[in-house]
Formats: C-alpha cells, sequence, structure tokens
C-alpha cells in the first residue's frame, strides 16, 4: 500500500526539485521509503508503505533490468504466490519476494492482458520501455484511488489530486457541477471521470489505459459484473459455496510481513471476518473498535463478546466531541473533497490508534451490505416484488421491524410505491428546502431509474449500490482516512471470485428467510457466535448530529459565515442558519447541514474562502 505519482512527458525535462516537492504532499501514504526515477520522458515517483517483502530491494519505482521496464504501485496483489509460481515455470527468475515484482514481471510477459488474472487491489503506472507506451490501471471496484491530467501530449497521474495540483495550480478550480451533485445525492467518487477540481479526472474502476507519446489516450474496461445466474442451486449449496470462497478470501487478506489487525463493530460483518481470520491465523487478529461518551452510540458490549468468544485481544478507540470539527478539516484535506459522513471522525481516531499500535494491516468488513441485501432497502424491493401473499409479506415486515425499525421500512415502501409522494415529502427537507432554484431531480431508487442489466429488479439495486451509488462512496473516504495514518484497509468482502459468485445468485437465495444478509448469519451460528447471528441492524452510527446542534452549534455557525462562494448561489445560507439556530435536536435537515459544512470547509481549504 503506498502513494504513487508520475508524469509522462516528451517535450521538456521535469525540474526534479519541483517533482520530489509534489511527491511529499502524498508523503502519508508511505512513509516507510521515497523512490523517484527519472529517463527521458518518464518521471515516476513513490511512497512505500512497506508490508510484503520488508527489504530495500522492493521499493519502487521498480525496473526491470532486461527489458528496461518501469512499476509504480499502490496496492496488494493477494494470489501474488499463485501468480509468482506460474512464471517461475515459465521461466521467470525473481530478486525479491515481493507482490510489486510479480505485477512488473506479469505485465512486461502479458500486458494489459495480465489483468484478469490479477485477485487485489491496485493502483498502477507501468512504462514500457519497448513500446514507448505507458499502461495504468485501477482496480475492479476501485478500492484504491487513481487521479490524472492531460494537456496536450503530457499525462500527470497520482494517488491524490493534491499532488497533480502541486504541478498544474492552474487545475485549482471547483467543479460545480459535482459539488451541487454531492449536495443532492452524496457523490463523492464517480465514474464518470469527474473529481471536484475541474481539470483532473478521476480514473475508472476495472479499467486500464494506455498513453502515447503522441498524446492519444485510450481507456477500456478489462472487466464487467457477471451476466448469468445459477438458478438451480440449493441454499444448503450456497452455503457452502460461500464458505469455501470466503475462507479463501480471507486467507488471501492475511498474506503479510507486517501484523494484521481487525476494525471489530460487533456486527455480523466484522464478527464473521474475525472468526474466520482466527482459525486461519497464526496469532489470533488484533481487534479495534470505535466508542464515544454517549453510551447509546456504542457497540462496544457486542465487540467484547465476539472478541472473547474468538480469542482476541480487543482495544477501544475513544471518539471524543473535543476538536472534531478540527479533525474533519484534516479529514477533508486528505479526501480532496467534502464528505457526506460523519463516520469519518470516528474512523480517523481508529486509525490513529492503529498506527500507534503499530498496526499497518487492517481488515475490514466493508462490501457485504452491497453484496448480500444488507440494507432495507433490498429487503422492501425483495419483498414487494416477491409472490408471496399479503398475510406472510405482512408477516415479514414484521420480522423486519426487529431488524431496520418500522420508519426505515415505511419510508422504503413509500418511495418504490409512491416515488411522487415520497418526493413531495422529502422536500420538506435537503438540498431543495434550502436552494433558491433547485438543484437536480432528486434520484429515488425506483424502477424507472433502476440499472437494467438483470432481470431480476433486486439484483438491479445490488448491482447499483455496488457499482455505483453506495460502495464507490464508502471505498472513496475508508482509503483516504486510512492511509492518512499510513494504514492499509483490505476487505474481504471485495474479492474478485467472491464477488463474480455472489452476483451469479438468484434473489430467492440471496433473501433466504426473515433475516437479512442469511448466508453470513447461517455461517456466523456454524462458527457458534449465535448472539451475533441475530442481530439487528445498526448503521454507523455517530453522535456528530447531536453535537452540530449542541455546544459545537456556534463553531457550525460560523462555517456556514464563511465569506461568499459559489454555494451562496445556489443555496439559501440564511434559511439553514436560521434552521440551526431553531432546532437544539438532530432533525430530518443535520444531513444536509452536515454535508453543507464539510463542503464550506472544502472550499476553505482549498480556494481560502
Amino acid at each position: 500500500m503506498c502513494g504513487i505519482f508520475g508524469i509522462i512527458d516528451p517535450n521538456s525535462t521535469i525540474n526534479q526539485v519541483v517533482f520530489k516537492k509534489a511527491l511529499e504532499k502524498i508523503n502519508h501514504r508511505g512513509p516507510d521509503s521515497t523512490g523517484t526515477y527519472f529517463k527521458g520522458p518518464v518521471s515516476f515517483g513513490h511512497k512505500r508503505l512497506s508490508i510484503i517483502d520488508l527489504s530495500n530491494f522492493a521499493n519502487q519505482p521498480m525496473m526491470d533490468s532486461e527489458s528496461g521496464c518501469v512499476l509504480v504501485f499502490n496496492g496488494e496483489i493477494y494470489n501474488y504466490i499463485e501468480l509468482r509460481n506460474d512464471l517461475k515455470k515459465s521461466g521467470v527468475k525473481f530478486k525479491t519476494n515481493s507482490d510489486s515484482e510479480v505485477l512488473l514481471k506479469l505485465l512486461i510477459q502479458k500486458g494489459e492482458h495480465a489483468l484478469s488474472l490479477l485477485n487485489g487491489m491496485w493502483a498502477f503506472a507501468f512504462w514500457d520501455s519497448n513500446k514507448n507506451e505507458l499502461l495504468l490501471s485501477r482496480d475492479r471496484f476501485g478500492v484504491k484511488p487513481l487521479f490524472y491530467s492531460l494537456s496536450k501530449d503530457k499525462i500527470i497521474f497520482a494517488s491524490e489530486p493534491k499532488a497533480i495540483l502541486s504541478i498544474k495550480p492552474e487545475c485549482m478550480s471547483p467543479n460545480i457541477d459535482l459539488a451541487l451533485d454531492f449536495l443532492s445525492q452524496n457523490t463523492i467518487s464517480t465514474d464518470s471521470g469527474n473529481s471536484f477540481y475541474r481539470n483532473i479526472q478521476e480514473f475508472p474502476k476495472a479499467s486500464f489505459a494506455k498513453f502515447q507519446l503522441n498524446g492519444s489516450i485510450t481507456i477500456k474496461k478489462f472487466w464487467h459484473y457477471p451476466h448469468q445466474n445459477k438458478n438451480n442451486i440449493s441454499y444448503k449449496d450456497a452455503l457452502e459455496e460461500f464458505t469455501y470462497l470466503f475462507s479463501k478470501s480471507i486467507r488471501y487478506r492475511l498474506r503479510s510481513d507486517v501484523r494484521v489487525g481487525l476494525t471489530l463493530s460487533g456486527g455480523v460483518d466484522s464478527s464473521l471476518i474475525l472468526s474466520i481470520a482466527n482459525s486461519f491465523a497464526n496469532n489470533p487478529l488484533i481487534c479495534l473498535t470505535s466508542t464515544y461518551q454517549e453510551k447509546n452510540y456504542s457497540e462496544i458490549d457486542h465487540a467484547k463478546y465476539v472478541s472473547q468468544r474468538c480469542g482476541s485481544e480487543l482495544y477501544e478507540s475513544y471518539s471524543i466531541q473535543k476538536d472534531w470539527i478540527n479533525e474533519l478539516e484534516r479529514v477533508i484535506w486528505f479526501m480532496d473533497s467534502p464528505n457526506f459522513s460523519p463516520a469519518v471522525f470516528p474512523l480517523k481516531q481508529l486509525m490513529k490508534l492503529s498506527k500507534n499500535m503499530g498496526l499497518k494491516v487492517m481488515l475490514e468488513g466493508q462490501g457485504a451490505d452491497e453484496l448480500f441485501g444488507g440494507y432495507p432497502q433490498h429487503t422492501i424491493l425483495n419483498l414487494i416484488n416477491s409472490n408471496l401473499g399479503i398475510l406472510e409479506k405482512f408477516r415479514l415486515l414484521n420480522d423486519g421491524n426487529k431488524i431496520y425499525g418500522i420508519q426505515n421500512q415505511v419510508n422504503w415502501i413509500v418511495r418504490f410505491l409512491f416515488p411522487k409522494l415520497y418526493t413531495k415529502v422529502s422536500d420538506n427537507f435537503g438540498v431543495k428546502k434550502f436552494s433558491y432554484h433547485y438543484l437536480k431531480e432528486m434520484h429515488f431508487l425506483n424502477e424507472n431509474r433502476m440499472i437494467d442489466f438483470y432481470k431480476d429488479k433486486v439484483k438491479n439495486l445490488l448491482l447499483e449500490d455496488h457499482s455505483k451509488k453506495i460502495l464507490p462512496n464508502l471505498l472513496k473516504y475508508g482509503d483516504s482516512v486510512s492511509m492518512s495514518e499510513g494504514v492499509e484497509t483490505r476487505n474481504p468482502f471485495l474479492d474478485k471470485d467472491l464477488v463474480d459468485w455472489a452476483f451469479s445468485l438468484p434473489s430467492d437465495i440471496i433473501f433466504h428467510g426473515k433475516y437479512n444478509k442469511p448466508i453470513l448469519r447461517d455461517l456466523l451460528r456454524n462458527q457458534k457466535i449465535h448472539k451475533i447471528a441475530g442481530r439487528d441492524k445498526k448503521g454507523y452510527t455517530t453522535p456528530v448530529f447531536e453535537w452540530m446542534h449542541g455546544s459545537s452549534r456556534d463553531d457550525v455557525y460560523d462555517i456556514l459565515n464563511l465569506p461568499r462562494t459559489f454555494i451562496n448561489e445556489f443555496i439559501n445560507i440564511e434559511k439553514v442558519k436560521k434552521s440551526l439556530i431553531g432546532s437544539k435536536k438532530p432533525n430530518a435537515s443535520s444531513f444536509f447541514l452536515y454535508k453543507l459544512v464539510t463542503l464550506r470547509l472544502w472550499l476553505k481549504i482549498n480556494f481560502n474562502e
């Protein structure tokens, strides 16, 4: 896990001092070593976080002495041992035990055709000296970030926009369209190429690009979600196959030359990871969990139960109200964007603790809900489209109330069945309430707007949340926050074989029984973690909204009072301030208020506004 930075410019020599200064902007991503490569049109920089093969021989940029090809790589290739063994059979020799050298040799041998063989997370740049061609790529799900800027026959790329901005300050112009899209639809990561800086683009996931010295660039997909269905699979067989695939995914993600830990919430997803991982690991994983002074937001009792059952040590990361806004401002600097989730604050504290404890690698449960139907909208849409009778549907709705709550379920029923009514009601809070001119029509999840990839509407919703609406945004802030402390996070639910398999399942397997994510819960029961297997669904809640309306209200008011920006042309800031003053408790508009605060902070950081 590292930070990469590079420039391909055939017409001018790069100022190495300026280049290295720009590289330092992403030092937090790889504090263990710094490497640069300058030759002809190529300037590569690398910040290394040493995880696999800790020797200096595995440092980057990594050059192959025979071909002259060069690689800078951020991420992990989890199946590097198997790939290395295959390459050895074909006569390839290695100088290191790193996954980076395996990737370099594989790209020399197969070029972009190597990408389909990789199981991992990555963003890399590979300079083919024989073809005078740059190959860029990003992993299937966009776990690792990659940004770039083109001008004539020159390309600059980096793990974070701030490095590009250091070289091209003229790119320091806000992308107003994306900022407004963020306020209305929570978007912070896109496949459309947009970033929050007008002239810097986000490289699309599951893609590769070839850049020629004449300035031409071709971007193509190397992977797509599977279209076929395992229509004849039984639930019993599905549970067995999931157990095998998930166990393999965890074994891959335990490959490390430094100790691996786990972020443990005490929920189904992280508890399942811990129970499986500890059956493979040489030593039980160290677990970290977030806690608050406000007891109603803490899940410490569940986390303690799971860690004790699995024989792991548990450490608490305390998130207190003091200085949370200053911490939030730092997070926004690392993200190069505003943020929609108050969870970034406790996550930042947890990653600080991980760093202080010397834990460079942490497993996380991200991606389970979008894969196995963990959100209320998935269950509700499945119920609406099922062939069950009215009485059976009401029985399942009643069971669902225990998991999601009555109000949550009713909201989604209305949203799917009566979208116009929901739109009318929701206009009383959020962006439409506070905007002078309605920014964009709210993107409600109804059948007319969903991805039409599968015949099954529920699977289309899962695909939309996994590929567009939810997961990419969660991965964006998750990577930024963890790497701000030099910590690598690994996601067992984002294994390529597991995702391919899960999206081939029919809905009646994914929603088997009365509980959400039944396959995960049943595997937990097989692991003898019964108490967690029957838990209700609880999101990653924080007391931040209470803080905004409570003792931090004056600080929030001051942020809203920052100098005028383009936001004032669209949002009635005075109306927002009146709403803040008029409520001492969180309300339906608190989420919008939080997003607006982070957007104002991002503008302040970047544009002194």
